[in-house]
């Protein structure tokens, strides 16, 4: 079943210098707060899913870049469900892509209050050029045919994944 597209052409330009006037901090910095640690700017996003997987299809403005060992921040996408139970600091229960593996897998991990995470299970992902396709198991989600409601944000090099205001 087709979920639908999310696209961000608002901001999908404007990440190449991501530009904050900080206002509630315009009293205290004359300069706005800038970061330019960019690496994948996002296009669009497209989700589905059947009876035993969720699809997520993530497209890039220009090619995704490879993945390199340890990289934690490498095209996450962080999912809340809504039988989830215990959340991180921001709100979500899953993160998926913290460890991408050379099989073709990567982490489907379970964020725990205290920021840490523990692995819950695989995802398959496949890359070609800008566009990142990964297929999570709906049981690793404690989701079912049935039951597949979630929010979900996707990131990419977040300098601080424990201060919601990096995702902005």
């Amino acid at each position: 079943r087709y979920i639908g597209d999310w696209s961000s052409d608002v901001c999908s330009s404007d990440l190449a210098h991501m530009r904050n006037p900080a206002i509630f901090l315009k009293f205290f910095i004359n300069d706005p707060l800038t970061d330019d640690t960019n690496r994948n700017d996002i296009d669009t996003v497209s989700v589905m899913k059947d009876g035993e997987y969720l699809y997520f299809r993530i497209t890039t403005v220009d090619l995704v870049t490879a993945y390199q060992n340890g990289d934690t921040e490498w095209m996450n996408i962080r999912i809340r469900t809504k039988n989830g139970g215990e959340t991180d600091s921001l709100g979500y229960h899953y993160a998926i892509n913290r460890e991408v593996f050379s099989d073709g897998t990567s982490s489907v991990q379970r964020c725990a209050p205290d920021g840490s995470f523990a692995s819950v299970g695989r995802a398959e992902y496949f890359l070609s050029r800008n566009v990142l396709c990964i297929k999570v198991p709906l049981n690793v989600l404690k989701l079912s045919a049935d039951n597949y409601q979630i929010e979900f944000k996707v990131n990419d090099n977040i300098s601080d994944s424990s201060d919601v205001l990096s995702f902005y």
